[in-house]
């Protein structure tokens, strides 16, 4: 329970946003207008959620940002040549990187590119707030986090604390890493030196201060600016590893494995560092503790190895969607059979499955499908209306339009998202006998587009009387 409680406090250090009622949002705007026209910024998504990087996109649009300045990636192998590429360009990125691919595979690529590219942020999106996952993202090199689903408001935060921390200490922890890259290590030590006069407990401070006396070979001291680093914010990982790292070269195994088990609270699925828990338990005679250990590592890669079994799926079945249904619906199916992958996190995948599903007339199953995932989701304004399209598909006018009404509770702004959505829901009233209502949907599709001639007609047929004046 303790370490739950731990756990959750860093999880909490790791995804905070500030929380007033007078928050300057157009303060935080202006930091990312910034990041792209004076910083020459770019941002970079790789996620299968439509609707997230469309509301990204939309964000960016709301800010003032041009939404050329973000770019999608479409395949995981395309990640770092899309970061490459703009770094080569002289861009500063932040990457928007779905958690469900950082497997211990994909855990490898950050850090990889969290070393090679010192000016890339990344930023992770998941579903829910799992700590001891989250704990991981943070340890291999996230730089923040978004639960979805998020506001606007806090979406803006989050990418303008991304890109600069925010106050003087910041500020200067910044300046000072900049100088242990220049090798400029007494100027590193100043610089936390100055920062610690303001604030003493400052375990970012401690951190610096250590680096760049380690750097200058004075071992023992920066052993001691580690030790107080951790002593002044116990959640943080950094220190500790750097406390285990400095044990291992000294060959003190005892010391050693004491750090490794407290980062292990903090961050159990590391797998990596379970392996070497469980050597340094073996080596000390605590078989039985190597054992426990050597099996907790396998669970976690397995269930690591899974999900990405899973989500390969889900791409595999996107590919097959428009060409050949039934191959993807075959997909589809074995990505969510996976044992252990979270459906509630994917829910769109019910979707797509649907989408399948009614391409090749199983409408009764789709509705199936979308009802399973409803059990999940029982909020999801999309599946209410997915469902309400397979009912028409299977010419049950009334029970689509009782599925559609459920969509519209839940989103009264729903008839506004695009014409051809409200063009369908205007269908769907119409063939229930709903003929006021559908003129009403219709009036609202030819909001969307005054040019759709679909509606247009329609509204003719329900209206003849009906003019477009107003509209």
């Amino acid at each position: 329970m303790a370490d739950r409680k731990h756990n959750e406090q860093l999880i909490t250090e790791i995804i905070n946003l500030p929380v007033s009622t007078s928050i300057n949002y157009s303060f935080y705007e202006e930091t990312i207008r910034q990041y792209v026209l004076e910083s020459n910024g770019r941002f970079l998504i790789y996620s299968t959620d439509r609707n997230f990087t469309a509301f990204l996109r939309k964000t960016l649009s709301l800010a003032s940002v041009n939404p050329k300045s973000l770019g999608i990636i479409r395949k995981e192998n395309d990640i770092l040549r899309h970061i490459r590429l703009e770094t080569n360009h002289g861009r500063n990125v932040i990457l928007f990187i779905d958690g469900d691919y950082v497997s211990k595979e994909m855990g490898a690529v950050i850090k990889q590119l969290k070393s090679a590219y010192d000016n890339l942020k990344i930023i992770v999106l998941t579903g829910e707030a799992d700590v001891d996952d989250i704990a991981l993202l943070h340890e291999i090199g996230a730089d923040n986090f978004i639960i979805k689903p998020i506001s606007t408001n806090s979406l803006v935060v989050k990418i303008a604390f991304t890109i600069k921390p925010h106050g003087k200490i910041g500020k200067y922890i910044d300046e000072g890493k900049k100088f242990m890259a220049l090798r400029l290590f007494d100027e590193a030590a100043a610089i936390a030196g100055k920062v610690l006069k303001v604030k003493p407990d400052s375990a970012a401070a401690f951190m610096l201060m250590g680096d760049a006396l380690s750097a200058m070979g004075q071992t023992d001291q920066a052993l001691q600016a580690y030790e107080q680093a951790s002593d002044c914010a116990r959640m943080y990982l950094e220190p500790l590893k750097k406390l285990a790292n400095f044990h291992r070269q000294q060959g003190h195994k005892e010391n050693e494995l004491s750090f490794l088990e407290r980062l292990d609270e903090l961050s159990p699925l590391n797998v990596s560092r379970k392996v070497d828990m469980g050597e340094l338990y073996l080596e000390l005679g605590r078989e039985e503790e190597a054992d426990n250990t050597f099996e907790q590592a396998m669970e976690h890669v397995t269930r690591a190895a899974m999900t990405q079994v899973a989500m390969i799926s889900v791409q595999i079945a996107d590919a097959y969607l428009k060409k050949n249904p039934s191959k993807s619906e075959e997909f589809y199916k074995k990505a969510m059979n996976v044992k252990g992958f979270d459906l509630k996190a994917n829910i769109d995948i019910f979707n797509r499955l649907g989408t399948a599903l009614r391409k090749q007339g199983k409408w009764e199953e789709a509705v199936r499908e979308y009802g399973k995932a409803l059990e999940l989701s029982p909020n999801d304004e999309n599946l209410y209306y997915n469902t309400a399209m397979a009912y028409a598909d299977g010419g049950h006018a009334q029970k689509a339009f009782h599925s559609l009404e459920k969509t519209l509770e839940l989103n009264d702004n729903f008839l506004k998202k695009n014409h051809i959505i409200t063009f369908n829901c205007a269908l769907i009233a119409s063939n229930s006998g709903r003929k006021e209502r559908a003129a009403i949907m219709c009036k609202a599709a030819l909001k969307l587009n005054p040019n759709y001639e679909k509606a247009t007609k329609m509204l003719k047929e329900l209206s003849p009387d009906a003019t477009l004046a107003g509209i």
